[in-house]
């Protein structure tokens, strides 16, 4: 049973590991106003994937779910992104358009996550 132990501590420092990165990468970040172009915007179909581990002699499928997105590619600051944004935003805005949009940017990751955008007409 001793041989349990080391294993089981290892395991237990990378999930606290991963939840100190999700806690500093995520808790109490600043909203963020900026003004972004449209550079592209497309659909993405909600799907479905499926990968396979082996578990001992046993293949065990994982499955993943990615829910339908409205993407629009955006310069913000000089950078191109990938923005999910609510479908009317999306239908109102055509490639060349601004926004002004209100966001939050992770610490670690730098990815942006939209909290609202308002169409504005350039």
């Amino acid at each position: 049973m001793a041989w349990l132990i080391k294993p089981l501590l290892i395991l237990a420092a990378i999930v606290v590991v991963f939840i100190v990165f999700q806690l500093v990468d995520r808790v109490a970040l600043p909203r963020q106003q900026g003004r972004v172009r449209v550079i592209q915007k497309f659909y993405r179909e909600a799907r479905v994937s499926t990968t396979y581990t082996r578990t001992g002699n046993a293949m065990r499928p994982i499955t993943t779910e990615q829910p339908e997105a409205w993407v629009m590619k955006v310069e913000l600051h000089g950078h191109e992104r990938e923005v999910s944004v609510p479908k009317d935003v999306f239908d109102q805005v055509t490639v060349g358009d601004s926004l002004n949009i209100q966001y939050v940017q992770h610490r670690l990751r730098r990815s942006i996550d939209v909290i609202s955008a308002d169409s504005v007409r350039t």
